[in-house]
């Protein structure tokens, strides 16, 4: 009723974040990612409420892929890539999907156009197709539609913007540049034999 009532202009999407899956220490870490960087002050939902004002074709705002703890960096498809396939259709997406890690929302927290999220309404969705709490895995809907929100956003025209604030950038720009060390290691040390 929200998504499909004009008088919002914004959705944003947050919950808990339990991720009864994964050890305390991922799923804390995850959390924390989500929630500060969508949320961490005033000045900063302001700074993405400004966007939204200035930009009219921007659709959806999240943070970046989450790549501590968790294998999604360069894997994030894992076992939701053919059940995103069979859900193209349905939630009308008309673009190719990314090859390795979508560019989306992981944890399913976000801030969106209203209209933007309207064919994830069309589509219809029943409480019987999602998975009960002890079934919360990867090619469960829950986790393939969260890979899905910015294809749907994009599909219609409008883009993505990842947000993230200054103190969470420093720690996951360290993690990050130590995976890109290692794993150059055992690559050429030019970056055009490296893509070949």
């Amino acid at each position: 009723d929200v998504i499909s009532n004009p008088e919002f202009d914004l959705v944003i999407k947050m919950h808990s974040k339990r991720s009864v899956q994964d050890p305390q220490s991922v799923s804390s870490w995850f959390r924390r990612h989500l929630f500060e960087n969508l949320f961490s002050t005033k000045s900063h939902v302001d700074h993405i409420y400004r966007r939204f004002a200035e930009e009219p074709q921007l659709g959806i705002v999240f943070p970046p892929v989450i790549h501590m703890g968790l294998p999604t960096m360069g894997n994030g498809w894992t076992a939701n890539r053919l059940p995103a396939e069979a859900l193209r259709k349905r939630l009308g997406i008309n673009i190719p999907f990314d090859t390795h890690t979508p560019l989306s929302p992981y944890g399913s927290m976000f801030i969106a156009r209203r209209e933007t999220l309207l064919p994830l309404v069309e589509a219809a969705f029943t409480p019987e197709e999602f998975p009960s709490g002890g079934n919360y895995r990867d090619g469960s809907l829950a986790h393939v539609l969260e890979r899905l929100y910015s294809y749907v956003v994009f599909s219609q025209g409008y883009f993505a913007r990842c947000v993230q604030t200054a103190e969470l950038a420093e720690i996951s720009a360290v993690t990050l540049e130590y995976k890109l060390d290692t794993t150059s290691s055992y690559l050429h040390p030019h970056v055009l034999e490296q893509v070949k």
